[in-house]
């Protein structure tokens, strides 16, 4: 059984967007012969404009620092507010409005052919047991305060991949966490 892996992102390389409206930092991923099955990054956004288009991919997209956007698209325009997950397509052109300045999102992206994506918020205190299987991953990641994965401390911007074994995550009062599940739909 492995251990989960604790994963800083302050020490993940920043990349900027084509647009050079923020920068991205990518925290883990899963290719398969097709391009990405998941892949879960972290960005800074600056400036409004329009997102990266991800053909065939399905994204999830959680504000976790900041006033929150408002995401934009030929048909509709929706409130994305502090720390609640938003689903939308890839495929869809977006465009951001900031409501208050620049903001921080945590995104998972993924084919959804292949990969049922699911992301949560606990609010402290509290603990949980998180046990992934062949088909089964979870992430976590700091948004407000400390917290621990099997014992080891955790500070908020580090995120955890476990893949393997088992993790009991403890969060205490006035702590945030994100918690993303990722499912096969097919099993190995």
């Amino acid at each position: 059984m492995g251990e989960p892996r604790l994963i800083n992102t302050d020490d993940l390389p920043p990349v900027p967007w084509k647009n050079g409206g923020g920068v991205t930092r990518e925290i883990a991923q899963d290719i398969g012969p097709d391009g990405i099955i998941w892949r879960l990054s972290m960005a800074d956004v600056e400036t409004e404009g329009a997102f990266s288009i991800f053909p065939g991919l399905s994204r999830i997209l959680t504000v976790i620092e900041g006033d929150g956007l408002e995401l934009c698209s030929a048909d509709q325009e929706r409130e994305v507010p502090y720390c609640r997950p938003f689903a939308f397509s890839g495929d869809t052109p977006i465009r951001s409005v900031l409501r208050g300045g620049r903001i921080r999102d945590f995104n998972v992206i993924f084919d959804n052919t292949v990969i049922d994506a699911e992301v949560s918020i606990l609010d402290g205190p509290t603990q949980i047991d998180l046990r992934p299987g062949a088909d089964l991953t979870y992430a976590i990641f700091g948004v407000v305060g400390d917290y621990s994965c099997n014992n080891v401390g955790a500070k908020k911007g580090t995120a955890v991949l476990i893949n393997d074994g088992s993790a009991s995550v403890e969060l205490p009062l006035a702590s945030k966490l994100l918690v993303v599940r990722l499912k096969n739909r097919i099993s190995l």
